[in-house]
């Protein structure tokens, strides 16, 4: 809508529900920039996408001191009534941070009706969101200093291990 940009994949399916997700920017920065993106919003059908509920924001960030409010590489995943998004959180920029922000994953158990605190992974950035079949095991997996990071969780969300994975080829650089 409006004001929003899509980000891959901005669907999820799950319980007769698809659900969709848009990133877009706050009214107060000026102008608009969707490198300032501070808004992840949801919207559900019930009815295979004829009709869609309104949009509604899950996360926000808002307030850095010099304007990068951003969330960004949101990744929707749908089990039944429950919905999980992971998505990166950046800081101000930062020297130590520039490139990296905080992983997240937010829950709903209520069919995307309201969502929990985040669950903080580590530092990273881009994330992939999977599911180890129905009612099975969550996996995030993200890039932490060219590093292949998979968080897995077995309690619906709550929490997260994280594993690190093999050091990324030399030649694979991730744009900041």
């Amino acid at each position: 809508h409006a004001g929003m940009i899509g980000v891959n994949p901005v669907l999820a399916a799950g319980g007769g529900r698809a659900y969709r997700v848009c990133m877009g920017v706050q009214a107060s920065l000026s102008p608009p920039s969707f490198g300032k993106s501070g808004i992840l919003e949801l919207s559900a059908s019930g009815d295979g996408g004829a009709t869609w509920s309104p949009w509604r924001t899950v996360v926000s960030q808002s307030g850095a001191p010099n304007g990068n409010n951003e969330v960004d590489k949101p990744w929707p995943l749908a089990d039944g009534a429950k919905v999980y998004m992971s998505y990166t959180r950046f800081p101000p920029l930062v020297a130590s941070t520039v490139g990296e922000g905080s992983i997240e994953v937010v829950a709903s158990h209520n069919g995307g009706a309201s969502f929990g605190a985040p669950v903080v992974l580590g530092l990273g950035q881009g994330t992939f969101f999977a599911q180890a079949g129905a009612g099975g095991a969550l996996c995030v997996s993200y890039v932490h200093n060219q590093v292949a990071q998979i968080a897995t969780s077995l309690d619906r969300g709550a929490t997260f291990e994280v594993v690190a994975g093999p050091q990324l080829p030399a030649n694979i650089v991730f744009p900041t």
